[in-house]
This record gives structure tokens, sequence and C-alpha cells, in this order.
């Protein structure tokens, strides 16, 4: 994607977030954005499926609801970047953003959130057995299985290879 238009969807997601009259949500599904300056870019709720941000500068950016299922991180700058409730099913850049695949279930994690499947909450609810009891019962029973057998390893794996903070 060149930068003019790159540019030009950033204005219309801006106008998007800030108006319900005009404006359109960034679709940057499949978008190569590899090497883009993206520092403290606004692209809240943006859909980025699968698009290539390699080596991109998100230093600051606002991802937060954004959806990067199968986005490429590698090597990306994402020190900072507000990822709250983002879907991070991603390529993680491994520094700022770890991800793991453990049978069906992608596992995506920053400093401070998780991700297993559809579920992103604070690292801190997930080792609250009471929080996570509450979610586990409203999942499938293959999901709450996994859970019980696996949740601990996949926090174990956290604390022995923590992802960075911004």
């Amino acid at each position: 994607m060149n930068s003019e238009k790159l540019k030009e969807t950033l204005t219309a997601h801006k106008l998007w977030l800030r108006s319900d009259t005009g404006g359109s949500r960034a679709n940057l599904a499949g978008a190569n954005l590899a090497g883009a300056k993206l520092r403290v870019a606004d692209l809240e709720g943006a859909d980025l499926r699968g698009a290539n941000l390699r080596v991109a500068d998100l230093q600051g950016a606002n991802l937060a609801g954004a959806n990067l299922a199968g986005a490429n991180l590698a090597d990306a700058n994402l020190a900072g970047a507000n990822l709250r409730v983002a879907d991070l099913r991603a390529f993680g850049d491994m520094r700022f953003l770890k991800t793991l695949q453990i049978d069906a279930w992608a596992i995506g994690y920053t400093h401070d959130t998780l991700q297993i499947g559809c579920q992103c909450h604070p690292i801190s609810e997930w080792r609250n057995w009471k929080r996570r009891s509450e979610w586990i019962e409203s999942m499938d029973a293959r999901a709450a299985e996994w859970s019980q057998r696996l949740l601990p390893l996949v926090l174990q794996i956290i604390d022995t290879s923590p992802a960075e903070g911004g």
C-alpha cells in the first residue's frame, strides 16, 4: 500500500472513530505495510487481518480492539502500543507480542494482556481463579477442559518468557 493511500485510509478511519455520520473503518486486511511508519497512529478497531506489518513502527499506536488475526508483526516496534482487547492471533514480534499455538487454540500475549482464542483479559485476571472460573463456565466443554489442563502451562511460559513492556 502506498503512503498516500494509507494516509487517506487513516484519515477516513479517524473520522469514523470521531463521528457517527462520516468516514469509514480502516480495512487494511492483507495490506503490505512492511516498514510503515505508524507511530502513535489511531487504529482502534481497524481490520488488519493478514496484514504484513513486518518491521513497522507501531510505537505508541492505538490498536485497541483491532483485528490482528494472522498479521505478520515480526520485528515490528510495538513499544507502548495499546493492544487492549485486540485480536492477537498474529505472528508476534516475539519481543512485545508473543504468540504460540497449543492444540486448536491460538494464544497471544503482551506484557500485561493474554488472549486465548476469543478470550482476551489482563494476565492478572487469568491468574485469578474466581474470575477465570466465571469465564470457563461460559465456555464450551472442550475449552473448559483445555483451560483446566493447559492454562497453568501457558502462565508458566509467560513467567519464563515474558513479553517486554512499552
